[in-house]
C-alpha cells in the first residue's frame, strides 16, 4: 500500500513539472483598429411640477403633477477607432498551446448618435395651481391655475459631432496548435508559429461626449452631451503568432452595459420666465453599442 502511495505521487509529481516547466510571463503592447458598430439610443422626455393642487383625468391632488410625455429611438453608429493595448501574457507550457492574458485597453472612437427611426407622444391636458391672488394684504384661497405643458415632437435627428473614449480590464484564456512544433519534425529550422482561439471577459468604463449640439426640446438651444456607463462584456476571437516577438488578433466584443445621460431644464409658459408656471424637462439619454470586431497588432518584449 505504501509502495502504490508513494507510486502515485511521483507519476503526479512528475506530470505536474513536466506541465509547468514551460510557464513563462511575456509583457506586451499593441495597437488595434476598432471596426465600428451600430449605437442605439432611446430618449424619454417627461414635464412635471410639485404642486399643492393638481387636477389629472379629473382628480384633484397633492403632490407632482405631470404633463406630457415622448419616447423616440435613434439610429447611429461608431466609426473606425484606435486601440493601445497594454498587458502581460501567461504560457502554461514549452509548446505555447494554452495559457490567459490580463491587459488592458484605451479606445478612441468618432461616434454618430443617428437619426429619428420612431417615436410616441402622450400629449396630457393636466392643470395645477401656483400663484396666489392677493385679497388686500392677504392672501385669499384663489389661486391662478396654469396648464401643465407638453414635449416638443423629438427631434430629426441627435448630434454626430461625438468623441467616444473607452478604458477596459481583460481576461482572455487562449488554446493555440503548435503548428511549428509538427512541421520541425520535417523540416528543423521551421519558423516559430502558433494558430489560435481566444474567450474570455472583461470590465470596463466608457465616456461619450459632444461639446455643442442643438438640443431643439429646449428654448436655449446649445447643450452638452455627456454620457458615460461601466459594465461587463465578452471577448472571442482568434490570433496566429508569427514570431516570438509577433501576434495578430481578430476579436468580437460583446458589450452587456449602456451610458446614460439625464438632464433636467425649466421650462415657461409661453417662455417667459415665471417662478409661479415654471415646470421641469427631464430628459433621459441611454445609449448602447452593439458588438464590434477588431483587429489588432501585438508586441512581445
Amino acid at each position: 500500500m505504501k509502495e502504490r502511495f508513494c507510486k502515485k505521487i511521483f507519476i503526479s509529481f512528475f506530470f505536474l513539472s513536466a506541465f509547468f516547466y514551460g510557464i513563462e510571463n511575456k509583457p506586451f503592447v499593441g495597437i488595434g483598429l476598432g471596426l465600428g458598430s451600430k449605437v442605439t439610443t432611446q430618449v424619454d422626455q417627461n414635464i412635471y411640477r410639485e404642486s399643492s393642487r393638481c387636477t389629472a383625468n379629473g382628480n384633484t391632488y397633492v403632490g407632482t403633477c405631470y404633463g406630457g410625455n415622448s419616447q423616440a429611438t435613434y439610429q447611429g453608429d461608431s466609426k473606425n477607432g484606435l486601440k493601445f493595448i497594454f498587458g502581460n501574457e501567461t504560457v502554461f507550457d514549452q509548446y505555447h498551446s494554452s495559457g490567459l492574458r490580463i491587459y488592458g485597453v484605451i479606445e478612441m472612437q468618432e461616434v454618430s448618435l443617428g437619426n429619428r427611426t420612431k417615436y410616441n407622444e402622450n400629449k396630457a391636458n393636466n392643470t395645477f395651481q401656483g400663484e396666489c391672488i392677493l385679497d388686500g394684504s392677504t392672501c385669499s384661497t384663489n389661486f391662478k391655475t396654469y396648464n401643465m405643458l407638453n414635449p416638443t415632437t423629438p427631434q430629426a435627428s441627435l448630434p454626430s459631432n461625438v468623441l467616444m473614449t473607452t478604458f477596459s480590464i481583460n481576461l482572455d484564456f487562449f488554446a493555440n496548435l503548435p503548428v511549428d512544433t509538427f512541421f520541425k519534425m520535417l523540416w528543423p529550422h521551421f519558423p516559430f508559429l502558433k494558430v489560435g482561439i481566444f474567450a474570455g471577459v472583461g470590465a470596463e468604463f466608457s465616456l461619450l461626449k459632444s461639446n455643442y449640439w442643438i438640443n431643439e426640446s429646449l428654448v436655449q438651444q446649445e447643450s452638452v452631451l455627456y454620457a458615460s456607463g461601466n459594465g461587463l462584456f465578452i471577448n472571442l476571437g482568434t490570433n496566429i503568432y508569427l514570431s516570438k516577438h509577433d501576434r495578430i488578433e481578430i476579436g468580437y466584443k460583446i458589450p452587456y452595459y449602456q451610458m446614460q445621460q439625464v438632464m433636467w431644464n425649466s421650462l415657461s409658459i409661453n417662455n417667459t420666465p415665471n417662478p409661479w408656471s415654471d415646470q421641469t424637462l427631464r430628459q433621459t439619454f441611454n445609449i448602447k453599442k452593439s458588438p464590434e470586431f477588431h483587429i489588432a497588432y501585438i508586441y512581445y518584449f
